[in-house]
């Protein structure tokens, strides 16, 4: 399900009644904000890796680089993913899922390190936890696309297992639940595809629980902030923003959850 372009990278199809879905892509500064934009990021990740659990019965991708050594910057990271970003937007899903494969490659890896002011640092683990679950998103979205809902759960199993690996304590756990809400909504999307509609409302019940929480953080968030006397104006705007983008994907996942209840005869429920 392709979602709003959230600067952290995110995707939403829902029901085929939008048109592109929404697509969150990583900013280099900040995990995850919104941005409309008409792509998608899901990765299809079959394969066991660090952290997850492993899919019996599916083949492991086979990454397209060779294998990576020595430090990995976090730019090189963004940059296949705003690439691949653009191509799917562009109905390039092939080229798209390659350089989304070429993006997990290197976030599989732990030695990632992130600019900062004082030069060089490495990248947290919740932090990788949480954009590799975002790519595998995006990798699940464009095998949604071409039809192949084998990879496409596999995938966004793995993404949501991966999310689920970022701790409370991590400044990406909310950016995680997020992540975490729009690889239940998809595996939701395939399920409603495949007319497996008990399947596909659990999900999305799981996921509007995701959305909550997202929301309840936030409100924690603001409440540490008012009562910080050297609090900026522009922390309180992006803190809204945050929030105010959380009750969007809230209310989308309800529209969506409707659509589904009726679709399941269940019209009391649905209204």
């Amino acid at each position: 399900m392709p979602t709003a372009n959230r600067k952290g990278g995110e995707t939403r199809d829902v029901f085929t009644s939008r048109k592109g879905g929404l697509l969150r892509g990583f900013s280099r500064k900040q995990p995850i904000q919104s941005a409309s934009i008409a792509a998608a990021h899901r990765v299809d990740a079959a394969s066991p890796r660090e952290g997850s659990q492993g899919h019996e019965g599916r083949d492991p991708p086979t990454p397209p680089s060779q294998p990576l050594t020595g430090n990995v910057p976090e730019r090189d990271v963004s940059l296949f993913l705003d690439k691949g970003n653009e191509l799917f937007a562009q109905g390039n899903f092939d080229e798209a899922l390659r350089l989304y494969y070429e993006a997990l490659l290197r976030l599989n890896k732990s030695n990632i390190t992130v600019e900062t002011d004082r030069g060089p640092k490495p990248m947290t683990r919740g932090e990788r936890k949480f954009r590799t679950a975002r790519c595998l998103v995006n990798i699940g979205v464009v095998h949604i696309r071409q039809g192949n809902s084998v990879d496409a759960h596999s995938a966004l199993e793995l993404s949501s297992s991966q999310s689920k690996l970022v701790d409370r304590e991590s400044d990406f756990y909310r950016n995680a639940c997020e992540v975490l809400a729009d690889s239940l909504e998809n595996r939701g999307l395939v399920y409603f595809k495949e007319h497996e509609w008990e399947e596909s409302q659990e999900l999305y019940a799981e996921a509007l629980k995701a959305r909550r929480l997202c929301i309840t953080l936030i409100d924690q968030k603001q409440k540490k902030l008012s009562r910080k006397i050297s609090r900026s104006k522009e922390q309180t705007r992006k803190c809204q923003e945050e929030k105010e983008s959380c009750q969007l994907d809230l209310a989308n996942t309800l529209y969506y959850m409707a659509l589904l209840l009726e679709k399941g005869e269940n019209i009391d429920e649905a209204l």
